[in-house]
């Protein structure tokens, strides 16, 4: 089922702390998973759309999953299909498969571009590397660039010093 879950992120909150917290929202929620966006949508009456679903620009999941199902004399193969569409803009999916995170990443093309998508990923590697590192680190001191990527950013692309005539702008005219 898909059930919405509104996170508040305190950035002076050490990383630990946060995961804890969503934790526990996610467990709360459990409680009411019965209670879907669908039918969160029913009780507010909201004009819908048939390309895209009302409330929601974005969407993780986490799953957690084993080697698959094994039948007798038949090979199993689980593999991922490219949506090509979705009706949500991002939708960032993690599947945990023995023992290895697989991240599947689908999005509205006119929105974003892939290599947009792949920046965001690396950062968030980025992030989710910095925190394992030291989980009571603040939320807000957890980079998502890598120090190539800060360089690049700081002083590549502010790069903008330029020669320009000394001498007052009137004599100029």
């Amino acid at each position: 089922n898909f059930l919405p879950l509104r996170i508040d992120i305190d950035a002076d909150r050490p990383f630990r702390e946060q995961s804890q917290q969503v934790a526990t929202k996610l467990l709360e929620a459990r409680d009411h998973q019965f209670f879907t966006l669908a039918t969160l949508l029913r009780h507010l009456d909201i004009r819908r759309s048939a390309n895209r679903i009302p409330m929601v620009s974005a969407s993780f999941s986490y799953q957690t999953q084993g080697e698959g199902p094994r039948w007798p004399d038949l090979d199993v193969e689980i593999s991922r299909i490219d949506k090509g569409h979705t009706n949500i803009d991002l939708v960032f999916e993690a599947n945990e498969i023995d023992g290895e995170i697989h991240v599947d990443v689908t999005f509205d093309r006119e929105l974003f571009t892939r290599e947009t998508i792949d920046r965001w990923l690396a950062g968030f590697l980025q992030m989710l590397a910095a925190a394992s590192d030291s989980p009571e680190t603040p939320i807000r001191n957890l980079s998502a660039l890598s120090s190539a990527s800060m360089r690049r950013q700081l002083e590549d692309w502010n790069a903008t010093a330029r020669s320009y005539p000394s001498g007052s702008l009137l004599s100029l005219l």
